[in-house]
């Protein structure tokens, strides 16, 4: 479970930084808007986050793959819902 978790967010290492940069661009344009507007968007960029790393797993052929190692269905799932808790707990 904690592979798959470790998996997801080495995947993401490279969207991280173009997220960073989204951030700062959107604090800075939407400054007036206020800090709440700002943190809806944060808090949705990063809640996003979980479809792709679904899109990479399909990309690369994952769950082919993933049926070989002794890793259950439900687990790869539960850990695609843990991804996206500690994503939304990060951006919130």
């Amino acid at each position: 479970m904690k592979g798959l978790i470790l998996k997801d967010l080495l995947n993401l290492k490279s969207t991280f930084k173009m997220l960073g940069a989204m951030i700062v661009f959107f604090a800075v344009a939407f400054l007036r808007e206020g800090n709440s507007f700002v943190f809806g968007i944060i808090i949705l960029m990063f809640a996003m986050m979980v479809v792709t790393t679904i899109s990479y797993d399909d990309l690369a052929k994952w769950d082919a793959y993933a049926l070989t190692m002794p890793v259950t269905r439900a687990e790869m799932v539960l850990s695609k819902y843990l991804v996206m808790v500690l994503l939304n707990t990060l951006g919130a």
